[in-house]
C-alpha cells in the first residue's frame, strides 16, 4: 500500500518538491507539444528531399522482405 502512496504523491516529503521543479521546467513545451513561435520552419525543399530518402528507404525495405506462410493445422 506504500508503494501506491508513493506513486501517486500522498506520502511525498516537502523536500521532494525542489527535485521535481529541477526535472519539470514550465518554460519547455511538454514532450511532443508543439510551439512553433519558437522553431524555424523547415524548408520545403528539405522536406520534399527527406521523403524522397524515406520513399527509396522504404522501397529497397519492401523488396528485401521474405513471406513466410505459417500452415494452417488443417495441413498438418
Amino acid at each position: 500500500m506504500g508503494i501506491c502512496a508513493s506513486c501517486l504523491g500522498l506520502n511525498r516529503h516537502s523536500s521532494q518538491d525542489g527535485d521535481l521543479d529541477r526535472i519539470l521546467d514550465s518554460e519547455q513545451p511538454s514532450y511532443g507539444a508543439t510551439d512553433d513561435s519558437r522553431h524555424a520552419h523547415p524548408d520545403e525543399h528539405e522536406l520534399s528531399r527527406e521523403r524522397q530518402v524515406l520513399d527509396r528507404i522504404t522501397a529497397r525495405a519492401a523488396d528485401q522482405m521474405i513471406d513466410i506462410q505459417h500452415p494452417s493445422y488443417i495441413e498438418l
